[in-house]
């Protein structure tokens, strides 16, 4: 897993995306429905690397608002926070850092994130953790999770074998930044995409005068249905 870190990062899929995005704008510049735009259009074309997109735009803003220091050029980043029954980190104390001990399950983009953002057991409670994932004791654990739209996404369990991490925040600091439900809602976006793009090949069929009335009264449905997922974002 370190050599495929290292040597993937942020490729071609993904670059062009993710230099359209505000990657940490300040809070109420009004660059939020812009990013989703981003998130939307990248999902439209192709849901897996969309789905890491907005992991890395999540990344880059929860850094942003914890005052981190900003993801380096061509870095790609996720956020693994899902808890799942038998996968705990355990964060502990070592000289004037931490480690990471123990696994996590549900890491998009555990084939190719150069960096993650990790939630861990810490004495004090939950903390979040940035890592580099090129570090030696970073190792897969268990198969590759295939869900329904996201089976490139290299979602997989990781292992951590005293990883060093650097603390970012507790997890109450986490949970509670202004822009957390703005992150949530970018999913929805990268969904929204996906949507649109299902909906391109009916579009299609009717455009070379291939549909019937049939098809047209369903691609009726389909607009007013994305008409009004768009107005709820």
């Amino acid at each position: 897993m370190t050599t495929a870190v290292r040597r993937r990062g942020a490729d071609d899929v993904l670059a062009g995306p993710i230099a359209e995005l505000a990657l940490a704008p300040p809070r109420g510049d009004g660059r939020t429905l812009a990013n989703w735009r981003v998130l939307a259009a990248a999902g439209a074309r192709r849901l897996d690397p969309a789905r890491l997109l907005e992991a890395h735009l999540d990344a880059a803003v929860i850094l942003a608002d914890l005052d981190a220091p900003a993801p380096t050029p061509g870095s790609l980043w996720g956020v693994w926070a899902a808890q799942a029954p038998g996968a705990v980190v355990e964060a502990h104390a070592a000289g004037d850092g931490w480690v990471l001990r123990g696994a996590k399950a549900w890491c998009s983009g555990a084939d190719r994130c150069t960096h993650a953002l990790v939630t861990a057991e810490a004495p004090d409670g939950p903390r979040l953790f940035a890592v580099d994932l090129a570090e030696a004791g970073v190792r897969p654990d268990g198969g590759t999770w295939r869900g329904v739209g996201m089976r490139g996404s290299g979602t997989a369990g990781v292992r951590f074998d005293d990883v060093p991490a650097r603390a970012i925040s507790s997890g109450e600091a986490y949970l509670d930044r202004p822009r957390f439900w703005h992150s949530a809602i970018g999913v929805a976006a990268v969904w929204f995409g996906g949507a649109v793009g299902a909906a391109a090949p009916l579009r299609r069929r009717l455009a070379t005068g291939r549909g019937d009335a049939h098809d047209a009264a369903h691609a009726g449905h389909v607009d007013a249905t994305l008409a009004a997922a768009a107005d709820v974002l």
